[in-house]
């Protein structure tokens, strides 16, 4: 039993309390350090303002189609510049939250929150009548009065009737309109056998593999050739095949068999006029006033040549049927295309490629672009549901911006000059020359086509984007035609804003240093076509060779319920890819999708985007540094890479109660930018499997806050109220520990420098401590080693030991360590056990040490007095103002057996070892320092 006089209890510090510290060092707040990293460069480079620190708003889903006997729901996500409910856990933030709805009467209305806490909230707009509305919602921060960004979204509200589209509205297609359009729907002309192929022997691999393969299809071919179709002539398909599946690119491993008269040129003639009739029917239905178009069963063999475009206000009901791409010759194709039309749907069928058929070898560019079906252009209230989209050479869909009715990508595209330093005053327009860091344009003149449209976007145009300026936000100004000033507004780059009335001008403040900066931004006014408030529901994307899915410009998408299986073999190689390039990809909602058995990359990925929220989905999720501001709440994640950049590369991440199965990594990008990074709240890996090792891996960009880690590889610098048992940390680099408890396990490398304040360590070994300054104040340690110090400096503050101990390795330069006010139990005969030539400065002031068991010969122990490379590095070892308490031989001592087994002594040791002793007090027998083989 350790004394209570001696030793604080052990388990003080696992009851850690927010409110006793800071979460976050100084210097992470710090404009001077973070200066210094940019002098140096790295770090988040731009330090802000106060009056240029804007609060974030992002929302989450809102539905793009309501009935007038629903409430409306807006709901949001607020929080200050610096993100601090999340990364600081700082709850004190309060923000005048404002929503404004601009109905079919024109009328423009607004609710407002005031004294809104950090985090997530709603507007209730109640039912409103039928039409088309514009709402948004934005933010005030009480704290320094700056108004956030506006976020935009656009919904209709229809009555209850509209959503049941009547049997007078609904045409069913029969083989009589079949026959009048010239569609045939016997397309499945090919056959598929899965030929099952013996495993090669062993170590081939490559060509012979190969080889192998084809050797084994040939040969089931020639031993079973295919029995010749009934009716038209049609082709088998011969598929490697293993336990009853595809192999891995089996696009590339299969042979094709074509019936005794088959016709390449009749079958894609006949998919010609299928497409083109396929065409003309729901073209005419639609023009007929008729809302859905209900598909007869069967095949359909449409040509890649053309494409089968929805109507407006039209569902094309497969009814089961499928639409099947005829082989081709070429890189780009789609079956299905939702481009610039309202309310148009694909729903209940399937959609086939030709992954088998495709022309691979001569098509250009790795045949990359062929597609089910994409929603594109100035598609809005759009849907495919319930469609199985398979074997598809390149993606299996996609959207995107595209041409619209004008043919153009955008309406107007205008560039800003005449840029000047000094930033405009949101009050009244004008501009101050003296505010340093940014610079404000000349008056852009708005173009009648902008006037038009009535919305626009400042960004980059095109290419990859990305932030311009040290800041996605912009001060925006708008003047009437004789330039007097009408309003501001906060504007985020790439999110549209309403043009408005009266307004003629536009004046905008970026920040920028100088204004060729500025100018290089090349920052242009200008409104894409992107696809608006559309849902991808219940598909499955089967066997799609390049993508399961590719994303890129949208606006308020939905991913519900989808599956992903088999996809992304080759070039992109993603199961789903929101592509990069795209800073137009906003306020995105993933909602319980699925990967499956996709070969390489069975995750979730994005490259770019706003606001992307991924809830209740199954599945891995990768997201480049790009990726602003996801948030990922309640998913089942296999494995989860989250990369972090700069604040203005990654923006405010979101982690919650997501559930980890395999691993969680979570890298910095580039350089380690201290200014900024990810926050993991309450991750729960408690249930240790050996058979499934999970790993964690953090860069200097992620802090987990909360949560509990059993008998796993973790990295985690970044750690604020987290449990850890049986874990190894296998490195820390620049780490910051706050609050943390662990028990058993091993500190694998611990270098740089580290910080660990109010943590409880039991049975903890710090093994391969190099380098770098650890410290460590107001801790607990039960029977922790410090193993393997290596040129460290190790500091103790207030610390509390009960047993343990710290070595030095066989073949180290010398480390230092030093405790301040610090309590110690010391057993086994010591607690510091070095050599001499490992000895740097050991210095102890104002603690207390004792020996519960008596056990403690000499509390520092050293061994192997010899030469060595260290020598040239003085050594001392300090004891000031100490308490000793019984138990405790020698405070410095030297034990009979070296690390080797014998007590090694040179004749001439030139290591310079210094003693001192002031001020301390010992228990009756004890000695400062008992007689060493030599004394300096």
């Amino acid at each position: 039993m350790k004394p209570a006089s001696l030793l604080l209890a052990c388990a003080a510090c696992a009851a850690f309390s927010v409110s006793a510290a800071p979460v976050v060092p100084g210097e992470y707040t710090d404009p001077t350090n973070l200066r210094k990293e940019a002098e140096n460069g790295s770090g988040d480079w731009y330090v802000a303002p106060d009056h240029l620190k804007f609060p974030y708003i992002s929302t989450y889903y809102v539905e793009p189609t309501v009935t007038t006997k629903q409430k409306v729901s807006i709901p949001f996500y607020v929080t200050d510049w610096d993100h601090s409910k999340v990364r600081f856990l700082d709850d004190s933030f309060r923000f005048t939250v404002r929503c404004k709805w601009i109905g079919p009467d024109g009328k423009a209305r607004e609710k407002e929150q005031r004294k809104v806490p950090s985090g997530d909230g709603a507007f209730d707009l109640g039912k409103l009548p039928a039409g088309d509305y514009d709402v948004c919602v934005w933010a005030v921060d009480l704290g320094n009065g700056v108004e956030s960004h506006r976020v935009w979204h656009k919904f209709r509200v229809v009555e209850p009737s509209f959503l049941e589209i009547p049997a007078s509205k609904t045409f069913r297609v029969t083989e009589k309109d079949l026959a009048e359009y010239g569609i045939r729907n016997d397309g499945d002309l090919g056959r598929r056998v899965l030929v099952e192929i013996p495993d090669p022997p062993e170590g081939t691999k490559g060509d012979e593999a190969t080889r192998l393969l084809f050797e084994a299809l040939d040969a089931h071919v020639k031993a079973n050739p295919p029995a010749p179709r009934k009716g038209a002539p049609g082709y088998t398909v011969f598929i490697a095949a293993k336990d009853g599946k595809p192999v891995v690119g089996s696009f590339k491993k299969s042979r094709i068999v074509f019936d005794k008269g088959y016709d390449t040129n009749a079958v894609e003639q006949a998919a010609i006029a299928t497409t083109e009739g396929l065409q003309k029917l729901l073209d005419d239905k639609a023009a007929a006033g008729f809302r859905k178009v209900v598909l007869a069963p069967g095949t359909y063999r449409v040509s890649p040549f053309r494409k089968v475009k929805l109507p407006g206000g039209v569902t094309l009901d497969l009814n089961g049927a499928t639409l099947k791409e005829n082989a081709f010759t070429g890189s780009h194709s789609v079956v299905v295309a939702i481009e610039n039309v309202r309310d148009a749907h694909l729903v209940n069928g399937t959609i086939e490629g030709d992954y088998y058929e495709h022309d691979y070898e001569h098509s250009p560019n790795n045949s990359e672009w062929p597609m089910g079906f994409h929603i594109d252009g100035d598609a809005i209230f759009c849907s495919v549901e319930n469609v199985t989209v398979k074997d598809i050479a390149g993606y299996g869909a996609g959207n995107g911006m595209g041409r619209g009715e004008n043919n153009q990508l955008h309406w107007f595209y205008d560039g800003f000059g005449g840029w000047e330093k000094g930033g405009l005053r949101p009050v009244d327009g004008t501009l101050d020359e003296t505010e340093e860091g940014r610079c404000t344009s000349g008056f852009r003149e708005l173009k009648d086509a902008a006037l038009a449209v009535g919305w626009l976007q400042v960004s980059a145009y095109l290419g990859y984007q990305g932030v311009r300026g040290k800041a996605w936000q912009l001060t925006g100004c708008w003047y009437d035609a004789e330039k007097n000033f009408l309003c501001s507004e906060t504007i985020h780059q790439y999110r549209p804003v309403p043009i408005p009335e009266g307004a003629a001008f536009l004046r905008v403040s970026l920040a920028a240093d100088e204004p060729k900066e500025a100018n290089d931004a090349r920052i242009v006014t200008t409104l894409f076509h992107i696809p608006i408030g559309c849902t991808v529901r219940g598909c499955v994307f089967d066997r799609c060779r390049c993508v399961g899915y590719a994303a890129s410009a949208m606006q308020g998408f939905l991913f519900e319920d989808n599956l992903f299986t088999h996809s992304g073999e080759s070039a992109a190689k993603c199961a789903f890819d929101a592509e990069d390039g795209w800073d137009m990809m906003r306020d995105a909602t993933f909602r319980g999708n699925r990967c499956e058995e996709n070969p390489v990359n069975n995750r979730l990925l994005t490259c770019a985007g706003h606001n992307f929220v991924f809830e209740k989905n199954k599945c891995g999720l990768y997201f480049w540094p790009r990726t602003y501001s996801p948030c990922v709440r309640d998913n089942e994640i296999d494995v989860g890479v989250f990369k972090c950049g700069r604040r203005h590369r990654s923006g405010y991440g979101r982690f919650e109660r997501n559930v980890y199965s395999k691993a969680l990594e979570v890298p910095a990008e580039g350089s380690s930018y201290q200014g900024w990074y990810f926050a993991f709240s309450d991750l729960d890996r408690s249930v240790a499997d050996p058979a499934n090792p999970f790993t964690v891996r953090f860069g200097s960009n992620a802090r987990a806050v909360g949560g509990v880690f059993t008998g796993r590889n973790v990295s985690i610098p970044e750690v604020f109220g987290t449990r850890f048992v049986d874990c190894t940390i296998e490195r820390l680099d620049s780490g910051h520990w706050t609050g943390a408890a662990m028990e058993g396990g091993r500190f694998r490398i611990v270098n740089r420098t580290n910080l660990f304040e109010r943590c409880s360590f039991k049975g903890v070994e710090f093994g391969g401590v190099n380098g770098g300054e650890q410290t460590f104040e107001d801790c607990t340690f039960e029977d922790c080693v410090f193993g393997g110090l290596q040129t460290a400096s190790v500091k103790f503050r207030r610390c509390t030991f009960a047993g343990g101990s710290a070595m030095s390795g066989y073949w180290t330069n010398p480390s230092s360590i030093s405790c301040e006010d610090c309590t110690f139990d010391a057993t086994g005969g010591h607690w510091i056990k070095f050599g001499t030539y490992a000895t740097g400065t050991f210095r102890f002031d104002r603690c207390r040490i004792g020996s519960s068991d008596g056990s403690c010969g000499q509390f520092v122990d050293l061994f192997d007095w010899r030469s060595s490379s260290g020598d040239q590095w003085p050594g001392s070892i300090e004891f000031r103002n100490c308490t000793v308490g019984e138990g405790v031989a020698a405070l410095v001592g030297c034990s009979t057996m070296s690390a080797n087994g014998y007590l090694k002594r040179d004749n001439d040791p030139t290591k310079k070892l210094d003693f001192v002793f002031e001020g301390n007090t010992l228990a009756t027998g004890a000695v400062e320092r008992a007689e060493l083989p030599h004394r300096r």
